[in-house]
């Protein structure tokens, strides 16, 4: 099965609603961004991955977005094709079908696409793929961005059980993957494991970064061996791979890195957000969070990866936000909770939660 195994479920998914194709309007849609929210049939995952899609389509409805969810069994391309028209935002989780890969030849009729229901009412357990040429005649809006969720392919790698792909392979992969979307009319392709993928709704809608920052932004970005490619199937884009820990490929994008979130958005100015920082980070003259005189101790660190903060010590305590590498936090307590110590910080915003201590630095 060409989806990515329930290990890689890091949040927790909301309910799952009934299958349908839902038209939600906020406010006025002429003036909104279009959100278009597409999951595929994945088998005995499917309720998995639609509540993952219904969970995101809210959070993009509670930042204005005027929002199509297509759900199985109703996602057919006939339904997709229909509603993808003009989409700022298209996101697609379901099954993935890439190249490289273990099934040749190379052929756009079924590769780097959808897999989607055959016909209105097909059962979970079966799909059709609609390839690459399928993928170009979506007639997205003018610099969309498309953000791929759960494939296997997308990002560079490969499937459940199957050995980690080098380099080489993972980037042509990933090259291949955002072609057709980007001469549908994308400016950026970003692709992510099965994972909390907000970082990037909220980045579009109320910041000004590039789309290179916002995909620094991710909780799941390490820049531990990252690297950077010119794209051969699209002239004039370039790709970024973020490997893992472990080797493998489940976040990269594919498209124009210095694209900015104020452009998608039309030129508008950035709501409710500080001034943008340097790309490459804080620099040495931020001064932190300030300290708070209740504080018994004051313990600057920094943040050396991108972090989830939690209301708890502990990866079963609720995400209520993130911290990104380079920041500058005070710790104000220190917990241990099985082999690991967690602490309880205060950021630069005042915002305060928990922390794994693995990724914090500079006592």
């Amino acid at each position: 099965m060409r989806t990515l195994s329930l290990a890689m479920l890091v949040v927790a998914l909301a309910s799952a609603g009934t299958a349908t194709v839902a038209r939600e309007r906020t406010g006025d849609a002429d003036t909104r961004p279009k959100v278009v929210v597409v999951v595929g049939p994945v088998g005995p995952r499917t309720a998995e991955y639609e509540a993952r899609g219904r969970a995101l389509a809210a959070h993009a409805r509670g930042l204005g977005a005027d929002v199509i969810g297509i759900y199985p069994p109703r996602a057919t391309w006939t339904h997709v094709s229909r509603a993808a028209r003009d989409a700022d935002l298209f996101v697609y989780m379901g099954h993935g079908n890439g190249w490289p890969s273990p099934y040749p030849p190379f052929q756009t009729e079924t590769k780097n696409g959808l897999g989607l229901n055959a016909y209105e009412g097909a059962p979970s357990g079966t799909h059709r793929y609609h390839g690459e040429r399928y993928v170009e005649r979506l007639r997205l809006s003018k610099d969309a961005v498309v953000l791929l969720v759960g494939l296997c392919y997308s990002s560079g790698n490969a499937e459940p059980g199957m050995s980690i792909p080098s380099r080489a392979v993972a980037r042509e992969r990933v090259d291949n993957y955002g072609a057709g979307f980007l001469r549908a009319g994308a400016r950026a392709v970003f692709s992510d494991g099965f994972s909390d993928s907000s970082y990037l709704l909220d980045d579009l809608f109320h910041s000004d970064r590039s789309m290179r920052s916002i995909f620094w932004s991710s909780w799941r970005a390490t820049d531990m061996d990252a690297s950077t490619f010119r794209s051969e199937r699209t002239p004039g884009m370039a790709g970024i791979l973020d490997p893992q820990p472990d080797g493998d490929y489940y976040h990269s994008f594919i498209g124009d890195p210095d694209f900015r979130a104020s452009e998608w958005r039309g030129g508008s100015e950035p709501a409710d957000e500080e001034p943008p920082r340097d790309e490459e980070g804080p620099g040495d003259g931020d001064e932190g969070p300030e300290e708070d005189p209740g504080d018994p101790v004051v313990d600057r660190r920094r943040a050396t990866g991108h972090l989830n903060l939690r209301n708890g010590p502990g990866t079963s305590h609720r995400i209520i936000g993130w911290v990104l590498r380079g920041t500058k936090i005070l710790v104000l307590e220190t917990k241990e909770h099985g082999t690991s110590d967690w602490l309880r910080v205060r950021l630069p915003s005042g915002e305060k939660g928990w922390v794994w201590s693995g990724w914090v630095s500079g006592r």
